[in-house]
């Protein structure tokens, strides 16, 4: 008789539990708001009690849907987790890492604040899913190896134009997000730690590797990391700063010594607070040179601006190689790049 007690008390506070869940369900049809906490109060239970029955939420969802009848399909709103995060993307460039709130993000997704801390404890936890978002670590590795491994890499001119091709196609969109949460990063160790082992070094490792297997491979000279990196990423991530500030300054003259005072000005408070590592020491200068060539010509500005990532690749390409390529893998280039020529002379005479 006991037990049987027992297993009635069991039952009536799982009812108890599909009762609330579907009580709130009803109310709110984005289910994904409605937190496992309001059910356990409804319900007069405890969490722990909640998930001896139902061990996550789906499987709550799924009794309810059940016992109701209905497809359970009808509660799946849409991936809510990416429009929380595409509306970061949007906002974080705008307002600034450490200025946009969770509850600004909430609204531009389109979710109630319920909702974006159902999927994001915090806002460090959003960020983090922004900056996985916006990794370039899986776009390198495909573009540098192209499906082969170490001991056999594919040709070094052929996989660095893929690489540069697919690193300024992949910024975009993204560039102004990687630059406010480079920016910001500091402010939150969680986060700079993140994107350190996460983004950073993997990347960085991932070149490593291109570059010892390309050297063993009697391609490229022998040479330390650090500035055979720079020499390949830096001049990318300067075109892309470039292509930004200039596209904006293509609106005139005005605008183009507007921004060339503002930014120096802004210098030489730096400058005078005493602070040398004020990172505002330097910018007047580029700023300035930026805003010159715009005011010079807003035609080369919107010329920056509208510039293709092919229209970049050949001309960086071929410089890195020129610097960092061993003589025999240039002559093979050579060689290569005339037999082209001929060849394509010949088709052509031949079509006459």
């Amino acid at each position: 008789m006991s037990q049987s007690g027992s297993v009635s008390r069991a039952e009536r506070k799982r009812l108890a539990v599909l009762d609330a869940a579907a009580r709130l369900f009803a109310a709110r049809p984005d289910v994904e708001a409605v937190s496992v906490d309001e059910v356990a109060s409804l319900a007069q239970v405890s969490k722990a009690t909640l998930y001896r029955y139902f061990p996550s939420k789906a499987v709550l969802i799924q009794a309810v849907a059940e016992r109701e009848g209905v497809d359970a399909a009808q509660w799946q709103a849409p991936d809510r987790r990416s429009q929380i995060v595409d509306a970061a993307m949007r906002l974080i460039p705008e307002r600034g890492l450490r200025s946009v709130t969770m509850e600004q993000i909430a609204e531009a997704a389109g979710v109630s604040p319920a909702t974006i801390y159902w999927h994001f404890a915090s806002k460090d936890d959003l960020v983090l899913a922004v900056a996985e978002q916006c990794s370039p670590v899986p776009v390198v590795k495909d573009a540098l190896w192209g499906g082969r491994t170490a001991d056999a890499p594919g040709d070094l001119r052929d996989d660095l134009r893929r690489f540069v091709t697919a690193m300024l196609r992949h910024a975009a969109g993204r560039f102004e997000v990687i630059q406010a949460c480079l920016a910001d990063s500091w402010a939150s160790p969680r986060v700079a730690g993140h994107i350190m082992r996460s983004i950073a070094l993997p990347m960085w490792n991932e070149l490593r590797r291109y570059f010892d297997a390309q050297t063993k491979a009697g391609r490229l000279r022998k040479a330390h990391f650090l500035p055979r990196m720079l020499g390949l990423a830096g001049p990318i991530w300067t075109y892309l700063m470039a292509r930004r500030a200039l596209a904006g300054m293509a609106g005139g003259a005005d605008q183009a010594k507007a921004v060339a005072d503002g930014a120096m000005k802004l210098e030489a408070e730096a400058l005078t607070s005493g602070d040398p590592t004020s990172q505002l020491i330097g910018f007047g200068p580029f700023a300035g040179m930026l805003a010159m060539m715009a005011a010079s010509g807003a035609e080369e500005a919107e010329e920056l601006g509208t510039l293709t990532p092919e229209e970049l690749v050949e001309t960086h390409v071929e410089s890195f190689l020129a610097g960092n390529a061993t003589p025999a893998y240039l002559e093979e280039l050579r060689r290569r790049d005339a037999a082209h020529a001929g060849s394509g002379q010949t088709e052509a005479a031949n079509g006459k």
